[in-house]
Order: structure tokens, then C-alpha cells, then sequence
């Protein structure tokens, strides 16, 4: 099997769900995700985002998790 070209040792994947409580749930009691870190209302404005080139519009609600142990190489 050959490593990935752009990630050999990374992988990051992301959903979008209607329902954060009911997806948080599944991951933790389905896949064994320890916990998740959450960031409310994170606007474009505050994290320099872009759109097509110019200043982004948005607000976001993230919620991370590791799955299994990161590896850091």
C-alpha cells in the first residue's frame, strides 16, 4: 500500500450535521471519542477567514475530536 502524496501520516475528516449533540453523542458511544473541544461563534472576522479573496462573512460552531492517538512527526 503507498502513502498518500499529500498527507502520509495525517488524515482529517469533517462532517456537517443538523443535530451537534445527537452526531457528539454517536461518535463518543459508537467510536470511543474521548471528548471534544468546542468553539462557539467563531466568526470570519476573528480568524482573519477568506472568501474567493476577500474578507469571509460567516459564523461557525466547531467541535473537534481526535480519533485514536495523533501522531506528531
Amino acid at each position: 500500500m503507498t502513502k498518500p502524496v499529500l498527507a502520509p501520516v495525517f488524515c482529517q475528516v469533517a462532517w456537517i450535521v443538523r443535530d451537534r449533540s445527537a452526531a457528539e453523542k454517536f461518535f463518543v458511544e459508537t467510536k470511543g471519542i474521548r471528548r471534544f473541544m468546542h468553539m462557539e461563534d467563531l466568526a470570519a472576522k476573528d480568524t482573519e477567514g477568506t472568501y474567493l479573496g476577500k474578507p469571509g462573512d460567516w459564523l461557525c460552531n466547531l467541535h473537534l475530536a481526535c480519533a485514536g492517538t495523533p501522531r506528531l512527526n
